[in-house]
């Protein structure tokens, strides 16, 4: 970190200094309260921008979004998104997972694949397992707490005096995908679809009765065929009643509005 914007952090009194025993276990002579030079915009937008300003040359592509972790890193994402001009989303809890919520999604092509830390943890001598989500570092100091808060959601009770067993570490990598996009039917510039006649026994006259016979290959987007008809094709026939009218959507699926009866 560049000196001027330690003074930043000095300025808004968050750079603290002494002796600082860290949730990883590791000792620093300083540590920064990082929200106390957030709560000023000017100030969060200036080091989002730096931190943007870092990354950027040691992206292969422009990124797509930049997700916090956790709602207290919201508006570090969002500033750093501000600087890579891409959008900012966040996760929440949600059943002991960090998920995407109120709408947000990683979009097609974006690539961003999200990954979920876990942990399978059992009391000793015990057949069942509880499943923890582990966010970050920090939840390893509060995971028996954790566990045995779980444990006694899912089973009626605790045992805070009986030792832990860690059976199983999980990692979960969601990676996005492009979702299957259906092809399109053109529109009809010309006259209707070609038809032969044919007579068809109708279950809703109770006789025979004659049929326009189309072929649903030779349908295109925006089609309309009032009934009596039948659409043939390789696997079936789907047949028109008297007084029924089908048309064509843009994906080429058929649709009957029933008027008979």
């Amino acid at each position: 970190m560049s000196q001027e914007l330690l003074e930043l952090f000095r300025a808004a009194g968050a750079l603290l200094e002494g002796h600082f025993l860290l949730t990883s276990g590791l000792h620093s002579p300083r540590y920064l309260q990082c929200a106390r030079v957030l709560m000023d915009p000017v100030a969060a937008t200036r080091l989002g921008g730096a931190l943007a300003g870092a990354l950027g040359p040691a992206l292969r592509e422009p990124p797509g979004a930049v997700v916090a972790p956790a709602l207290g890193g919201v508006i570090v994402a969002h500033e750093v998104a501000r600087g890579l001009g891409c959008r900012a989303l966040f996760t929440e809890r949600q059943d002991g997972r960090m998920t995407l919520r109120r709408g947000f999604s990683i979009l097609p092509g974006e690539g961003a694949p999200l990954m979920h830390h876990a942990v399978d943890l059992r009391y000793l001598g015990q057949e069942h397992t509880v499943t923890i989500a582990v966010t970050e570092l920090a939840d390893w100091a509060d995971l028996r707490k954790q566990f045995d808060d779980a444990h006694e959601r899912a089973y009626g009770y605790a045992a805070s005096d009986v030792d832990v067993q860690l059976l199983n570490l999980r990692l979960t990598v969601v990676f996005p995908i492009e979702r299957p996009r259906l092809p399109t039917l053109a529109r009809r510039t010309g006259t209707g679809p070609a038809f032969t006649a044919r007579t068809i026994y109708s279950v809703a006259a109770g006789d025979f009765v004659e049929h326009r016979v189309v072929q649903r290959s030779d349908l295109f987007a925006g089609d309309t065929i009032e009934g009596p008809a039948a659409i043939e094709e390789p696997g079936t026939t789907t047949i028109i009643d008297a007084g029924d009218t089908l048309s064509v959507e843009e994906h080429g699926c058929l649709v009957i509005q029933v008027n008979a009866g």
